[in-house]
């Protein structure tokens, strides 16, 4: 596991045995030697090699040793907080399809043109703006109704127009085929052919609301690559409402239940590697520490927060992407050491971060 400045390496080992380290590949590797065991490892970073000489390690369960990394050329780059799917690399001949069943939702030709939501709460603080601008003699046109925006504005929405934000996508009924609906505290609406879970029905705008995490995207005629996972998603949304906000802490609560988790995004960059892992390569993770909750336990824990100087912030999701989230925060614990799934009363996940490989290989 590699921060920017430091690469810790950890592996389990019956604690009566000698273990040593040592270092290879000129700093990229390491080579662990318990017994008659011998397990190597591609490090995420180069580090400094502190000895030529085998490192013994302690006799504990979890053997660990810190090691100073080497300065990396590409670090702010890859600490980006990639978000696939934004109106740039979305041409007119995008073609959207059910990830399950691969039926088509959203024929090519129906969305002309598509366009990035702003941030969250760019009206109010457009609101803001407009009531401490400096005075103007001129006060012609300061009324709500020709500012264009209000904290209680609504998207238009247009056929023919998607609107995207970091994990969904907003259109017209009209430009949508394939699905089916159904109450859950928000209406849910499903593909007819497989009943596979895509969005909701958004109430105030009256418009489909796909999940990206659902869906898959093609371009003309070529054939559409494999999902994203789920987990590279609900870190997206998690880092987004962390940036747009300026927290690493959320309440993060259910739109239409009484659900809640804290959430505390404890590193937003790492980069780690795992015997454990489907990949030979390092992966980009996000560290998080959670705990459940209740809508008022979480609003309770804003308002202390807020009263002790440290900032926290909300993410209202609606049912199945809150759902969602708790699975996959719940799940994200295979690269984590045997001892490392909970800290001081929190549970840690490890959640895999889009990167620009993502973004290249998104639309097929």
């Amino acid at each position: 596991m590699s921060g920017s400045e430091h690469a810790i390496a950890g592996v389990a080992t019956a604690n009566d045995t000698d273990a040593r380290a040592r270092i290879t590949e000129n700093g990229n590797a390491i080579e662990v030697v318990c017994g008659t065991d011998i397990k190597s490892l591609r490090l995420p970073v180069q580090v400094v090699q502190p000895t030529e000489d085998p490192i013994v390690l302690p006799r504990t369960a979890i053997r660990t040793l810190r090691l100073r990394a080497r300065e990396a050329n590409n670090t702010t780059s890859q600490q980006e907080n990639i978000t696939p799917w934004m109106s740039e690399s979305l041409p007119s001949s995008t073609e959207l399809s059910c990830a399950s069943c691969k039926v088509v939702l959203v024929p090519r030709g129906n969305i002309t043109q598509w366009k990035d939501l702003p941030s969250d709460g760019w009206a109010e603080m457009m609101e803001f703006w407009h009531c401490h601008k400096p005075d103007e003699h001129d006060t012609y046109g300061h009324q709500t109704s020709q500012k264009g925006y209000s904290a209680s504005s609504q998207l238009n929405i247009e056929s023919g127009v998607g609107l995207l934000d970091a994990t969904t996508m907003l259109l017209s009924p009209n430009d949508v085929q394939g699905l089916t609906e159904y109450i859950n505290g928000d209406i849910t609406i499903q593909c007819c052919s497989c009943t596979a879970d895509l969005g909701c029905n958004d109430i105030d705008t009256h418009a489909v609301r796909l999940s990206k995490s659902s869906i898959l995207i093609s371009d003309r005629s070529k054939t559409s690559g494999p999902p994203f996972n789920k987990e590279k998603w609900s870190a997206c949304s998690l880092l987004t409402a962390m940036e747009n906000q300026g927290v690493h802490r959320l309440n993060v609560v259910c739109r239409t239940a009484d659900a809640a988790y804290l959430v505390w995004i404890f590193a937003p960059f790492l980069l780690v590697s795992s015997t454990m892992s489907e990949l030979p390569q390092p992966l980009s993770v996000v560290k998080v520490l959670w705990k459940p909750a209740t809508r008022q336990e979480a609003l309770r824990n804003d308002e202390k927060l807020s009263g002790g100087g440290s900032s926290t912030g909300i993410l209202e999701l609606t049912a199945l992407d809150f759902q969602e989230l708790v699975s996959c925060l719940t799940t994200a614990v295979g690269l984590l050491p045997a001892n490392g799934g909970t800290f001081n009363g929190w549970n840690v996940a490890l959640l895999p971060r889009f990167t620009q490989v993502d973004v290249r290989s998104s639309i097929a």
